[in-house]
């Protein structure tokens, strides 16, 4: 069940950073490719680390205010950015990380496992 959560938690954290695109007129840039790049990479990488120490991750990531503190820090990013003028590259660089991150829970639930796991063993 916490996939579940942890999807859905991302989930509405890129429909946040959706709305913040649409409404600062950058929805377009999104699809440019170096924070595709940047934020798909960046998300593996993260996920690469986070492994490292599953009991310790999963320890933290299990407290309420971790959770709503991410989702708040990640959407408050993206509000700095679009106040600094830096808003399609890191929007698309922290939505794209996102879309990166539930790519790998779809793989988690139909085969079963984290590929990425295999990496860090």
């Amino acid at each position: 069940m916490a996939l579940r959560r942890d999807a859905a938690l991302a989930l509405v954290t890129l429909t946040l950073l959706i709305a913040i695109s649409i409404q600062a007129g950058l929805a377009a840039r999104l699809f440019a490719p170096l924070p595709a790049l940047v934020g798909v990479g960046g998300a593996l990488t993260l996920e690469l680390v986070l492994l490292a120490n599953p009991e310790r991750t999963q320890a933290v990531w299990e407290r309420q205010s971790v959770r709503i503190g991410s989702i708040a820090l990640v959407v408050g990013l993206g509000l700095l950015a679009v106040r600094t003028g830096t808003g399609a590259v890191i929007l698309g660089a922290l939505a794209w990380g996102l879309v990166g991150y539930l790519g790998l829970v779809a793989v988690v639930v139909a085969s079963g496992e984290n590929p990425l796991a295999r990496i860090v063993e």
